[in-house]
């Protein structure tokens, strides 16, 4: 009966681990599948589709500006970021880690312009906050290494 008692435990904690594994790459499948979205909504200068990533009550934090706040002003400064279609951002992503509803992203990131000089480079990190069942973006922290020329 104890050995019954034991492999019941011991199954339960695998099944639990298992879980928790397979939840901790859903974080991690989900942010790279929005980066890459992300990506291709900035080169055809869709501000729009950008801001669907994040939460309605999400902010920015970025360098040199007052604390964005909120899906539209977050739509309106992505907006005047991208500047229309053309200009290339790549993601590489450092680390993804899950908690719960909660994860963060640390990357880095390349802007080009069409003809594929560098604009500024940078690294950032989001928060993320799992709402009715997908990840969205709940704060934006980031700057730039390098300044347009």
């Amino acid at each position: 009966m104890k050995a019954w008692i034991g492999f019941t435990f011991a199954l339960l904690l695998c099944s639990c681990t298992t879980i928790q594994n397979r939840d901790q790459s859903s974080a991690e499948t989900a942010i790279h599948t929005a980066n890459r979205h992300f990506e291709a909504a900035h080169l055809h200068g869709d501000a729009a589709a950008i801001a669907a990533q994040y939460t309605e009550d999400a902010q920015l934090l970025w360098e040199d500006r007052p604390i964005i706040q909120g899906r539209a002003a977050i739509e309106a400064e992505w907006r005047k970021d991208i500047g229309g279609p053309g200009r290339k951002a790549t993601i590489r992503a450092l680390e993804i880690e899950e908690h719960g509803n909660w994860a963060y992203e640390t990357s880095m990131f390349l802007v080009t312009a069409p003809d594929g000089k560098v604009i500024y480079d940078g690294k950032y990190i989001c928060v993320w906050k799992r709402e009715k069942g997908s990840w969205m973006i709940h704060r934006d922290i980031g700057n730039q290494n390098r300044r347009s020329r």
